[in-house]
């Protein structure tokens, strides 16, 4: 194995453990998050709807860092150097914001942007790497 996949995957891997035990954890503990998106008199509903809101998207988050790990554990995109460093990038990327996101209680609606980039960029190249590697490898 070249010197450079010896390090990278198991970055890879850290990285995406990471984002994905914050994810889990944001999942627990989305209360300050809600509350921040919230004008200071709320309703039920209200709370409601931003609460559904959240976990909708951090349930996709889950499922989007499922389809990585296992294009990444099957060996999919395991050995594609450019596309573990751009994974590695967005995902220390994401685990850092939504580590901030949970500190200091953002918005519950700037998760979204959170998670167009460090979830749904690297879940899409690893959906478009698993199909072209079941199509085209023979």
């Amino acid at each position: 194995m070249a010197r450079p996949l010896r390090t990278i995957i198991p970055i890879r891997f850290l990285s995406l453990s990471a984002h994905l035990s914050l994810v889990i954890m944001s999942m627990y503990e989305r209360d300050s998050n809600i509350k921040a998106c919230l004008p200071l008199q709320y309703t039920g509903s209200e709370y409601s709807h931003k609460d559904n809101a959240l976990i909708a998207g951090l349930s996709l988050s889950i499922g989007f860092l499922t389809i990585e790990f296992i294009g990444f554990l099957f060996g999919f995109s395991m050995f594609n150097v450019s596309i573990s460093l751009l994974s590695i990038a967005l995902h220390i990327s994401g685990t850092v914001a939504l580590l901030f996101f949970r500190i200091n209680s953002w918005d519950c609606d700037r998760f979204w942007a959170i998670f167009a980039t460090c979830s749904a960029v690297p879940a899409l190249l690893e959906l478009l790497i698993i199909v072209y590697m079941i199509k085209y490898r023979r």
